[in-house]
């Protein structure tokens, strides 16, 4: 419905204000159930995607974002440990050339204090993403050089491990690693201790050098046990492992024995994590369209009232000459100024909630319980102006049919409306 220029000329000059001159408490009720609608909007968006983040984040510190296993010979079912080559390197390259490549070698271990013991996995870490993901949530000590063999007995614990034990930084304790028939023995020093509140990957990995698992399962410095992938787009993930198999098979495929690689990604080993947040999705699509709701009815009802509040103008527009579309054209004009200041309002106030949350973190979580400490918030601007631009057109297709009620006016009848 084109708008026309003496249409847009009048809207902007009709007055909210009723015959006392204050403002109809209605326009401002419409004002403020749309400020309330946007921001409440913003900040769901805003939570969920900073929640999704930061948990995804979590969870690839740990399980990376794909994972390679060595490969199994057909028929043998024996595993081999995984070397770091040029070529299966340069094969990683081939399709994803921006990821960054960790050699890691995880081992069970028995860890024992004087007065208690655990049961754990060590995992044998290189420089890389992981040791930044430790140092994010480093609590306590100074994390090792994980390049440096000097440094191999030195080892990060988290916070959990370290009250189950009893430990704190610069204690020692004895680790049996079980090798075939046979017990290995080490003595390793607490350096760091780590809080990322994952309860059920706290409790389990203690991190090293990997020269410490390289020694105890005396392997060369280019073996370990895993090749993990990090540093690649999530949505991507499921698509670059299978590119990857295939390119690792069709290397293997001239071999007299082709190995065949174990490829995983972490939507497959946090696959409990990632189901629960995709129910974050459905939370957040059922608050926009009850958000959507109250403010389509409350834009109705504006609109309502302000066709009431102006019956007698109706009337002589009409007594004038004026069509029902160029009324219609005139209230609905109307109706969006409220809509543009209830926007520009819960725009601010919205994204400024946004803004303090992800600066100072006032608002606190149950670590416990979510696994943060905090409310996490993140907040694209594509979100931000795609939400605004939906509103702004959802608003202009929910007044159409409620404009309709201008024809039924009598110029006649309108006149003498009180």
């Amino acid at each position: 419905m084109p708008i026309s220029s003496t249409a847009w000329m009048i809207a902007r000059r009709l007055s909210f204000a009723g015959k006392n001159g204050r403002r109809s408490p209605g326009m401002a009720i419409a004002v403020t159930g749309l400020s309330l609608s946007i921001i409440i909007m913003l900040v769901s968006i805003a939570v969920v995607t900073g929640f999704k983040q930061a948990i995804r984040h979590k969870v690839t510190g740990f399980a990376s974002s794909i994972t390679i296993a060595p490969p199994t010979v057909p028929n043998s079912g024996t595993a081999a440990t995984i070397t770091l080559t040029d070529s299966l390197l340069s094969a990683i390259r081939s399709v994803a050339p921006k990821a960054e490549v960790d050699l890691t070698l995880p081992q069970p271990v028995l860890i024992k204090t004087p007065t208690d013991f655990a049961g754990m996995i060590v995992k044998g870490i290189r420089e890389g993403a992981t040791s930044r993901f430790l140092q994010e949530n480093l609590a306590e000590g100074e994390l090792p050089d994980f390049d440096d063999p000097e440094q191999r007995n030195d080892i990060a614990i988290s916070a959990h491990t370290a009250r189950h034990l009893e430990l704190n930084v610069g204690d020692k304790v004895d680790a049996h690693f079980l090798q075939g028939n046979s017990v290995k023995n080490r003595r390793l020093k607490v350096t760091a201790i780590y809080d990322t509140h994952f309860t059920e990957y706290d409790q389990l990995y203690l991190f090293a050098p990997i020269a410490l698992t390289q020694g105890v399962c005396e392997t060369d410095s280019l073996s370990g046990a895993l090749i993990e992938l990090n540093g690649l787009p999530d949505s991507q993930l499921d698509d670059i492992a299978t590119d990857l198999r295939v390119a690792l098979w069709e290397q293997e495929m001239s071999s007299p024995r082709p190995k065949i690689y174990a490829i995983t990604s972490v939507h497959e080993s946090g696959a409990i994590y990632y189901n629960w947040l995709a129910l974050l999705d459905t939370n957040v699509v059922v608050i926009l369209l009850l958000m959507g709701a109250v403010a389509a009815v409350t834009l109705i009802s504006s609109l309502i009232i302000i066709i009431l509040e102006r019956v007698r103008l109706i009337g002589i527009l009409k007594a004038l000459g004026a069509s029902n579309r160029f009324i219609r054209q005139i209230f609905i004009l109307m109706t969006q100024r409220l809509v543009t200041r209830g926007v520009v309002i819960g725009n601010v106030v919205g994204l400024g909630l946004i803004l303090l949350q992800r600066y100072t973190h006032w608002l606190p979580l149950d670590a416990d319980a979510y696994y943060l400490d905090y409310v996490p918030v993140e907040l694209s601007w594509l979100a931000v102006v795609g939400l605004n631009v939906a509103v702004i057109v959802v608003s202009v297709l929910v007044l159409l049919g409620p404009s309709h009620i201008i024809a039924t006016i009598s110029p006649s009848r309108s006149m003498r409306y009180e």
